[in-house]
């Protein structure tokens, strides 16, 4: 009996020993791992403002650049072969990675180490440098954002030599944003239950009853995809103001349209809702002009996607047009807007050369000299982080969002205005006054 019960002990002992082992061996990962964890994410930062501070120094290079191009005279550090143009240039047509060190005049071997102090070890204790940063001021697409403190974007049609009059349309896609993102982590019925309920309450009238936009205070994200509009600004060389506000009916041309675009739950595509020349022109016209319903029902990347024609300019015309007549580059832009200033969103266009019959972008005409797309890899010990900005080159100027702006909503203090048509007006052309457009007389 005392053998037995020594073996039972001894059972027990080893029984408990061996617990023991495996809860301080599960505990011991456990810390360990949460260690790595918080390492990780601590050198995942690091590389991440690393690869900031690459884009901070390619704006300064981008700014000699640009200053140097701008400047008359021609001094030593701007031109000649190894001056800032020549730098800058070859970089860029080559893809290389230091091409801003070379215009910045540093000689690091191959990346360029971040400081903190002016000890260098003590300023590199987590070996922290961008790599690879590579600028280029061709880019396929214009990209930007738009908030309730941002309402609005002016997108210059800047190309290489005059491919800015084989433009033919766009294609305009908006909203990748946080709400976006927070759909790609649900499962697919909460995600189609999710979308449903956006579009089934939210859009379906435009006359004041439904809610412009909604918030989802559970998840922290917006649960309404934003109404966008889009202006299309296009002048000949030779032009009248008046031209901006009416359309030539004989040519089918015009100089200036307004797009209101919103939401709607279906797909068309991989392209989106395509919006033909004559709905361009429709939207320039106050008697056949109304918002377009846009394809907003993609579940990944730009929720909202859409191409645009253009029609010919208004001296043009639409039938017979024939790329490269008429339009002018400096009058040539357009105007992206958040309207209801919420949600805020994301956006992107690209210059269409072509446009199959389903609407889709075969030909793309890069923009030049208007954003310059900065790629810049960062590094903390062995861990990399890769962040690609989009910086605005050309300053097109203040342009008013609107013209009358109210911050007291209370009754005494509201704006009150009377809108009525008259069928007897004055529309001048060509010192014409016997007809009078967009009346529907």
């Amino acid at each position: 009996m005392e053998t037995k019960k020594g073996m039972a002990s001894l059972f027990l002992v080893a029984f408990m020993t061996l617990l023991i082992g495996i809860i301080v061996l599960s505990f011991t990962q456990l810390v360990t791992s949460e260690l790595r964890a918080a390492s990780n994410s601590d050198l995942s930062q690091s590389a991440y403002d690393a690869a900031l501070a690459g884009i901070e120094d390619a704006k300064t290079a981008i700014v000699k650049y640009q200053a140097c191009k701008a400047k008359n005279s021609e001094p030593e550090e701007c031109r000649g072969e190894n001056g800032i143009v020549a730098k800058m240039e070859r970089g860029m047509a080559e893809g290389s990675c230091g091409v801003v060190a070379d215009v910045l005049g540093r000689t690091d071997n191959g990346e360029v180490l971040i400081q903190a102090g002016e000890d260098e070890e003590e300023g590199n204790v987590l070996d922290e440098a961008y790599t690879c940063l590579k600028v280029n001021t061709t880019a396929a697409n214009y990209n930007s954002y738009l908030s309730a403190s941002s309402t609005s974007r002016i997108v210059p049609v800047v190309t290489a030599g005059e491919e800015y009059k084989d433009v033919v349309g766009v294609k305009l896609e908006w909203y990748s944003g946080e709400a976006a993102v927070f759909e790609e982590n649900l499962s697919e019925a909460e995600a189609t239950a999710r979308r449903e309920d956006i579009f089934s309450n939210v859009y379906t009238t435009l006359d004041g009853t439904d809610d412009v936009f909604r918030f989802d205070t559970v998840n922290n994200v917006s649960s309404t995809y934003p109404v966008v509009t889009f202006d299309l600004f296009q002048t000949d060389d030779i032009f009248s103001a008046y031209q901006l506000d009416v359309n030539n009916d004989e040519n089918n041309g015009t100089d200036h349209a307004m797009l209101t675009l919103y939401p709607q739950n279906t797909t068309v595509g991989d392209n989106g809702t395509y919006i033909t020349a004559r709905q361009v022109l429709n939207a320039s016209d106050k008697t056949s002009s109304g918002p377009v319903a846009v394809a907003c029902g993609y579940k990944s990347g730009y929720r909202c996607r859409s191409t645009i024609r253009f029609p010919a300019t208004y001296n043009q015309n639409t039938e017979s047009y024939v790329k490269g007549a008429g339009r002018e580059k400096t009058t040539f832009f357009f105007r992206v807007t958040l309207p209801y200033g919420a949600p805020s969103t994301d956006f992107t266009v690209t210059l269409c050369g072509e446009i199959s019959d389903d609407g889709k972008c075969t030909e793309i005409i890069n923009f030049n000299d208007v954003q310059a797309v900065v790629d810049s890899t960062g590094r903390a010990s062995t861990l990399y982080r890769r962040v690609i900005a989009h910086i605005d080159l050309l300053d097109s100027g203040a342009l008013p969002e609107f013209a009358v702006q109210q911050y007291n909503s209370s009754d005494t203090e509201a704006i009150r205005k009377d809108f009525y048509v008259t069928k007897d007006c004055f529309a001048g052309n060509n010192g014409n006054l016997s007809e009078c457009r967009n009346t529907g007389s």
